[in-house]
């Protein structure tokens, strides 16, 4: 393991650490003021296992994840994987519960709050503390269920200088699939289906389209095979690798072995195109992809389109595409003079209140179209999920350019 791990991982079970008790708590407390006959010894000792259990078991499934694929990991890292998720809307409900049980104290002096006795006043925020667990229990199953729908997302784009035979045309942008214990080879056939089924011309495929865990990487992505194909694939396939393009993002690049992997898994794909810090110019329009390992500082970036820009800028510069994982150092790619960049790797947040952390990290870029300089920028919220796999305000998305 590497060192700086150690320090996270403890960090990591401490915040789990701290959540589940405060879950635990609440549930007993409101449990014995509601339904006092259920909670014998026993009881209270098997819930305290349980609670332990949880507490370790996000962690211990993320670290075997990466060297086991059997069907006990894959159920394992799923179910702690969705309880992890809850948790977190769990923890709400016990803090807002809290909150009333210290109004109550507060009060203790005065003997009644609002004209009732005060032994009801603890009865009475624990049914309300009841209905917040309940509240919480609805919004992670929803969360559930709404990941799993993939909608469409369509931006119109106007870029200087278009050729005329990109007017109309339709880019596909799918990013953070995530496919590993999780998501699997029957999701993306369902995202191929329905990328076949917008007839784009190009499609781009943004990074993280593996998890990072340990699983067949080609039998995972073997729906991409119909993409590519010849005969059912896209309705205007280029003659340059088929229209189909990938880079890389950082679930890829975990390790050195698991990027190449990866990497070799992806050019085993007929017509799939692979752009490792290399640039194609199909019918006028320059198309940049980068590794996100190759750029994930402004000064590597900047060196890598350094040596790409003769393609794009100039004299007479044509119009531009830049594939990029990560919406990070944009200002880079302004100077380079980049037409328009599409990212993804943010998921948005995934979960409420986690959105406004994405904001924080990637202010004004964590999603959407926007612009920077010249350049316009589009962040995806991707079509995947990232740890636990729920959606709470935001959106499982295939992202459909269309050129004006």
């Amino acid at each position: 393991m590497p060192f700086i791990l150690v320090p996270i991982t403890i960090v990591v079970l401490g915040i789990l650490g701290f959540a589940h008790a405060v879950v635990y708590e609440a549930l007993i407390t409101i449990t014995s003021l509601l339904w006092p006959s259920l909670l014998s010894w026993h009881v209270i000792v098997t819930l305290r296992i349980i609670f332990l259990v949880l507490t370790l078991s996000f962690t211990t499934m993320t670290f075997l994840s990466f060297y086991s694929r059997n069907i006990l990991t894959k159920i394992a890292y799923r179910v702690s994987a969705v309880w992890t998720g809850f948790l977190m809307y769990f923890f709400f409900a016990a803090f807002a519960y809290g909150a009333l049980i210290f109004f109550n104290n507060s009060f203790l002096e005065r003997g009644s709050i609002v004209g009732l006795p005060l032994h009801s006043h603890a009865f009475i925020f624990s049914k309300i503390g009841f209905m917040l667990f309940v509240v919480a229990l609805a919004v992670g199953v929803y969360g559930v269920i709404h990941a799993g729908r993939t909608v469409v997302t369509k931006v119109s784009v106007k870029l200087l200088n278009l050729p005329q035979s990109w007017k109309g045309k339709k880019a596909v942008w799918v990013s953070d699939l995530h496919l590993g214990h999780v998501r699997g080879p029957k999701f993306l056939e369902k995202t191929v289906k329905k990328i076949q089924e917008l007839k784009p011309d190009l499609v781009f495929i943004g990074g993280d389209l593996f998890d990072g865990v340990k699983i067949d990487e080609n039998a995972a992505i073997a729906p991409l095979r119909d993409l590519c194909a010849p005969t059912t694939g896209l309705r205007t396939p280029h003659v340059i690798s088929d229209g189909v393009y990938f880079v890389m993002g950082n679930h890829e690049e975990f390790s050195e072995i698991g990027a190449l992997r990866c990497l070799n898994a992806v050019k085993n794909i007929p017509g799939l195109r692979v752009l490792e810090d290399e640039v194609v110019v199909v019918d006028g329009m320059a198309i940049a992809g980068v590794d996100h390992a190759h750029t994930d500082t402004a000064e590597k970036f900047s060196k890598v389109l350094s040596r790409l820009a003769p393609h794009f800028s100039g004299t007479s510069p044509r119009p531009s595409i830049l594939l990029k994982h990560e919406p990070k150092d944009l200002d880079v790619a302004v100077k380079a003079g980049m037409s328009l960049q599409i990212s993804g790797h943010t998921h948005r947040g995934q979960v409420w209140p986690a959105t406004w952390l994405a904001w924080l990290v990637f202010p004004g870029y964590n999603y959407g179209l926007h612009e920077r300089g010249k350049m316009q920028v589009y962040t995806s919220s991707g079509v995947g999920t990232w740890g636990p796999p729920l959606r709470v305000g935001t959106k499982s998305e295939i992202v459909v350019f269309e050129f004006k």
